[in-house]
């Protein structure tokens, strides 16, 4: 009769330890520890690529500002490029900081969430792009 009380107690505990592992909704269910470092290790990612994406900004800006003084060659012989010039030329100039800036605002909401690593990765691209079209106007 008490090993009959003993197995059944093991049993429930089996049983309670299987909850604990596996049901997300139980007040006592436990991450796995390699999720919580990550946890831990995401917002600080997030804000690193964020304000290195200010960082960017402004190498792209004096990027740009290499690729409008590449044009002063073109006072002597006529340019082999059309010249980017007025609202162009400021937009794809200045969106670089203003894609760094918007990053930096958005990363206050969403640095801590799971897929809020998108938001300074697609700021890199946008600036990468920028540096890109910019690129394509430069005068050899």
């Amino acid at each position: 009769m008490l090993g009959d009380r003993r197995r059944t107690h093991m049993a429930r505990a089996d049983t309670d330890q299987r909850h604990l592992t596996t049901d997300p909704a139980s007040p006592k269910f436990t991450e796995e520890p390699s999720s919580s470092h990550w946890a831990r290790i995401r917002p600080w990612l997030n804000w690193t690529l964020a304000l290195l994406a200010a960082l960017g900004a402004a190498a792209a800006v004096l990027f740009g500002l290499g690729v409008l003084m590449s044009y002063d060659a073109c006072t002597d012989e006529p340019c082999k490029q059309p010249v980017l010039s007025g609202t162009w030329l400021e937009v794809w100039w200045f969106a670089g900081p203003l894609v760094a800036a918007v990053a930096i605002a958005a990363s206050f909401f969403t640095a801590r969430r799971r897929y809020g690593i998108l938001v300074p990765l697609c700021a890199w691209a946008l600036i990468g792009a920028d540096v890109g079209l910019l690129a394509s106007y430069a005068q050899p």
